[in-house]
């Protein structure tokens, strides 16, 4: 588990503590000569005060308008979300040695992202804390984010930049009013006072923020998480839902109109006490407006989500109009079971004519979707003669369906050109760590270039050496690679000081053994 779930987790505990915190009344609590405490500010230092976050001074005062550092705010925010501060990693602060008293709490919150320091390595504890820092604190500590398309009425803070979408979230949530109706003051800095506010008006917006829950019961489990979340609507690309968890319980927050899924793995505590699997669901969220209120839906599905495979018009040398889909013991595939279309293409403008551009059909391409697991040859073609198959490998992972594919390749041609010199020698060496009894890749020499084609059945990597007559030398190093009993080959020419480093990359891996080969690609 990440540290940025662990921390999530923890703060949610955290609040549900500090949400049956009461508010001290007046008369109930430590009064202040310079702060009136019946007013919001005076109730809010009152419940920080009875909780401990924070204190007064020995003369009976509070200094509402002092502001705040950088490390007091830490160390109060940390009271607040209940973060360990002994066992924490050090963020290297050069003005943040680990016996400074804020230490702890501003490693712990480096740790989790939401405090981090200046360009030239300081944290500068002693500084007050901005307005704009403040709101980038608040937001990522307690993970708020406003609807889309939040209008702010202060002018000194610019549309799309973090600070906006920040104080955004606290404009929306109720959490902030401004420093006037039309200015936030995000230079401002942060009092005692307004840091009682801002928190204190945070924990108890937490309380109303979550529409709708999943828990551990609806799993007949212990602990839950959300494995696999897509939280943007298709159509309009916009954030649906955000996800406050806890271990115990999913917390759903409406964001936008829109509809989205989440993917909740339910776990039990083995004897070991180890965390076993025990279950897992898919969850359609979908978010509505209703009398200007969010309304949330959360239904539980069995629908598997069809995998896209984009195939390149230039990958196949034609412009493939029809498409036929075979399983491999030789059965057609119903057409039900899938969709096939070209993509719209993007037409550029001339910027210095204003005119269309010609569509290029090097970049057309299109969306083979698969709606049902299996192993299939998929044979594109035009009405001119031409055909190429593409190899598939369908399987199912979280409620979704994804594809491997291979397009067919089983002989290629490195030209001349990419050689670059008269080939005086070639030797061919393989990588195949005992996949493959005999050589995979045949080598041939030809007026045009090398042509490399399979030799044998199997998996593996290959290097041919080519040695010029001034003895110049580069290799064609490769992989052949078999999927649904569709080959392919590929290749890419490099020098020798780079064939060295693909061989130390080889060795660390393994040899050059393929029992993965899926990850070959990232050599190519």
């Amino acid at each position: 588990m990440n540290n940025k779930k662990m921390f999530a987790m923890a703060m949610t505990a955290a609040l549900a503590t500090s949400a049956i915190v009461v508010v001290p009344e007046a008369s109930a609590a430590k009064s202040f000569k310079d702060v009136d405490m019946k007013a919001e500010y005076g109730q809010a230092i009152a419940n920080l005060v009875e909780r401990g976050v924070v204190k007064g001074y020995a003369d009976g005062t509070f200094r509402p308008h002092q502001p705040i550092t950088r490390g007091q705010s830490a160390k109060m925010l940390v009271k607040m979300l209940g973060l360990d501060t002994d066992d924490v990693v050090n963020p290297e602060y050069k003005d943040v040695a680990e016996t400074n008293e804020y230490y702890g709490a501003i490693a712990a919150l480096t740790e989790v992202d939401v405090f981090s320091g200046y360009a030239d390595g300081s944290f500068r504890p002693n500084e007050a804390i901005t307005r704009e820092q403040m709101a980038r604190m608040l937001t990522t500590a307690y993970a708020l984010m406003a609807p889309h398309g939040t209008q702010l009425p202060f002018k000194d803070v610019l549309l799309h930049t973090e600070a906006y979408e920040n104080v955004a979230a606290l404009y929306h949530y109720g959490i902030t009013k401004g420093k006037n109706p039309t200015e936030f003051g995000l230079r401002d800095a942060v009092t005692r006072a307004q840091f009682a506010l801002f928190t204190t008006r945070t924990e108890k917006m937490l309380e109303n923020r979550v529409q709708a829950k999943i828990t551990a019961d609806d799993l007949d489990a212990t602990l839950i998480e959300a494995t696999y979340t897509e939280e943007y609507d298709e159509e309009t690309g916009e954030t649906v839902f955000a996800l406050h968890e806890d271990g115990e319980t999913i917390g759903i927050e409406a964001v936008s109109e829109g509809k989205g899924m989440i993917v909740v793995s339910g776990s039990n505590v083995t004897e070991d006490e180890d965390y076993e699997v025990v279950a897992q669901k898919k969850y359609i969220i979908e978010v509505k407006k209703v009398d200007e209120k969010f309304v949330v839906t959360v239904t539980e599905s069995t629908e598997v989500t069809p995998t896209e495979i984009t195939v390149e018009e230039e990958a196949l040398g034609f412009e493939p109009k029809h498409v036929t889909i075979m399983s491999l013991d030789g059965k057609v595939v119903d057409p039900s079971m899938y969709t096939y279309e070209k993509n719209e293409m993007i037409i550029e403008e001339d910027e210095a004519e204003g005119e269309e551009m010609p569509e290029s059909p090097d970049t057309a391409t299109y969306t083979l979707t698969m709606k049902a697991a299996g192993a299939y040859i998929a044979t594109f073609s035009d009405d001119e003669g031409n055909e190429r198959r593409l190899g598939l490998a369908v399987s199912e992972s979280n409620f979704s369906f994804v594809a491997m594919q291979v397009i067919e390749k089983n002989e290629v041609l490195v030209s001349q050109d990419e050689i670059g010199f008269k080939v005086r020698n070639m030797y061919v060496e393989q990588f195949t760590a005992g996949l493959a009894k005999d050589k995979i890749v045949r080598a041939e020499l030809r007026d045009g270039g090398l042509k490399l084609s399979r030799a044998a059945e199997g998996n593996g990597l290959f290097s041919v050496r080519l040695t010029g007559t001034s003895d110049e030398t580069i290799y064609v190093h490769g992989f052949m690679y078999e999927l649904a009993g569709i080959t392919t080959i590929e290749y890419m020419v490099v020098t020798s000081e780079e064939m060295d480093e693909l061989q130390n990359l080889l060795q660390s891996l393994g040899g050059g053994n393929l029992g993965d080969l899926g990850g070959l690609e990232g050599l190519m």
